[in-house]
């Protein structure tokens, strides 16, 4: 029985036969899917190291809370785990996830308002900041750039105002954990073990 021949799927979902495949793109194919393969598995293998820190440092910090008859909150609060000659040392932290609900849109209109009528473009710095604070990333407003209008020494009744519907707008949708293995070094600073693969 005659083999059939073997056929390549492009991007836009259309058959090709393995004949009209270049070697090059044969070489390409057979890598990068080795290579996202790999990937895969070392990420499952990161998220499940990473689980398991939680879980074993939570035990330790919970055994603490047990002995001395003190409640803990499941998930909250910073907290480090040193080995017993400081050699090592875990650092568990919690951030809050920021933004902000449609006030922030309100609190940019009154911005502008005082930047138009009240300066009337006298203070060209001062626009450039703001236009950067607004400014989006993948559709996300930067909270530190946002948090540096409320360190601008403005007392106009309008940017107060302003001000006041960014702090209304302020919204925290959610915590995430971080974790961070640290080993000290023979100055006695700690150097982070880094897992990032992208900072290896």
């Amino acid at each position: 029985m005659k083999k059939e021949p073997k056929l390549w799927t492009n991007h836009k979902g259309e058959t090709i036969p393995d004949k009209y495949v270049n070697d090059h793109d044969k070489l390409k194919e057979k890598t990068v899917i080795r290579i996202e393969k790999k990937a895969t598995k070392l990420s499952n293998t990161l998220k499940k190291f990473k689980t398991e820190m939680f879980k074993d440092c939570d035990a330790v910090i919970d055994s603490i809370y047990k002995q001395s008859n003190t409640e803990r909150k499941q998930g909250k609060g910073n907290y480090t785990i040193y080995s017993f000659d400081k050699s090592i040392k875990i650092e568990i932290s919690v951030d809050d996830i920021i933004d902000f609900n449609d006030k922030i849109q309100i609190a940019q209109v009154k911005i502008n308002d005082f930047l138009e009528k009240k300066l009337n473009g006298a203070d060209e710095d001062l626009s450039v900041l703001v236009n950067n604070a607004f400014k989006t990333t993948k559709g996300r407003l930067d909270k530190a750039r946002i948090f540096s209008l409320f360190q601008l020494n403005i007392k106009h009744p309008i940017w107060l105002e302003a001000m006041e519907l960014i702090k209304d707008s302020i919204t925290t949708n959610s915590t995430r954990r971080y974790v961070s293995v640290h080993k000290r070094e023979a100055d006695d600073s700690y150097r982070l073990i880094n897992l990032n693969i992208s900072s290896i």
